[in-house]
């Protein structure tokens, strides 16, 4: 080969090797292109899915306005502010100041008893007692009065409810808000309220967690999402100073000695969230149901006889309300020790004067969830 011809060979190679080099970049570019397109698509999606709904959308779909002109229903909502919804942090364990204020609040209600007659009380705890009630209208009179509620519960829809919603997001197929309520008599707490993101009212579930919990984690422990999705209204509040530790039994001793109880505490509030549910436009205020979960539901077994106006319940916990514990060298009075109700927890649990549908399930509802959902459809749509 001559000099000149290898020249040629060489340059064709060379220029072969550009040729291929500048198709392959060109390709690569390409690819690359297409895919920081899909992946700007994807971001941009989810943040237009999870970012906060408008002051005005707020306003036209899920504003607490009463569905009627002449309603008794005194509910306003706030302005967001300040208040922070903390949702990894147990602050609701400690946060109890509310109920010592509120004994300062009811002075007027106030049966107070020594700390003689209460260790006295507790010492005198049986099994089981010879205690039988005739009716359902005697029920709801023995636990309102024992529990000292009716001046709580009797003017309760013309009481003022703020409530101020510090957060609002809007995911795939429900909607979320997190709230903070204010109440003249148990002051502040929180509570969560997940949607569906559909038109027109619909069927609500006031669901009630248990010890060392918040509505956060009923949230993320009971798929109550799901729940939203098949086209209910949920609300958890947060319950405070039910941790078991030392703060729940000095809460329960204040409040027994002065003629209250922690478990009457939740039953109120629970019965707020149902006014709240009933003020709002979204909801169908015919039909609310209510779920609980250890002591949530043995405060809700309670709530079920004396509100009225729940449509169906789900249960998976039963108390004699004898709720003790060991912690160290002490015992410790939970939020289910309530003396007065000894002699009625048999006719509570049993539901025999239960004015709607009771669904019992094993504890924590297991796999049940299924039969959750089935019972909850047929009561409340």
């Amino acid at each position: 080969m001559h000099g000149c011809e290898g020249s040629k060979v060489v340059w064709n190679v060379i220029s072969n090797l550009r040729s291929s080099s500048t198709a392959r970049a060109k390709t690569y570019l390409l690819l690359m292109g297409v895919a920081l397109a899909l992946g700007f698509s994807f971001v941009f999606a989810i943040v237009y899915k999870m970012q906060p709904l408008s002051p005005d959308a707020l306003s036209r779909a899920y504003s607490p306005l009463t569905k009627r002109a002449d309603s008794s229903i005194n509910t306003i909502l706030a302005p967001p502010g300040s208040i922070a919804f903390v949702k990894h942090e147990l602050k609701n364990c400690t946060n109890t100041d509310d109920y010592f204020l509120f004994t300062k609040k009811t002075k007027n209600y106030l049966t107070p008893i020594s700390d003689e007659y209460l260790a006295a009380t507790i010492s005198a705890m049986k099994d089981e007692y010879d205690y039988s009630l005739h009716s359902a209208d005697q029920l709801v009179r023995e636990i309102k009065s024992r529990l000292n509620l009716s001046f709580l519960l009797e003017d309760i829809d013309s009481r003022l409810l703020e409530v101020q919603i510090v957060d609002e997001k809007k995911h795939f197929d429900y909607f979320r808000q997190d709230l903070v309520f204010r109440d003249p008599y148990v002051g502040t707490f929180e509570a969560i309220l997940l949607g569906p993101i559909r038109d027109g009212s619909h069927p609500a579930i006031v669901a009630v967690h248990g010890h060392s919990s918040s509505a956060q984690n009923y949230v993320w422990d009971f798929k109550v999402s799901e729940l939203s999705k098949r086209g209910y209204i949920v609300i958890i509040p947060s319950l405070r100073g039910i941790c078991g530790d030392e703060n729940e039994d000095k809460l329960v001793r204040h409040l027994l000695k002065s003629g209250f109880s922690s478990i009457g505490i939740v039953v109120y509030e629970t019965i707020l969230m149902e006014k709240y549910l009933r003020s709002l436009a979204i909801v169908d205020d015919r039909n609310i149901g209510l779920i609980g979960h250890s002591g949530g539901s043995a405060a809700n077994n309670i709530t079920i006889h004396i509100d009225g106006k729940f449509k169906a319940y789900v249960a998976d916990h039963f108390s004699k309300y004898q709720g003790v514990r060991p912690f160290g060298d002490k015992l410790i009075l939970l939020e289910s020790f309530v003396p007065a109700l000894w002699e009625l927890a048999e006719d509570v649990n049993s539901f025999r004067f239960c004015p709607v549908p009771v669904l019992k399930t094993s504890y924590a509802y297991s796999e049940e969830f299924g039969a959750i959902y089935d019972f909850f459809d047929k009561h409340l749509k």
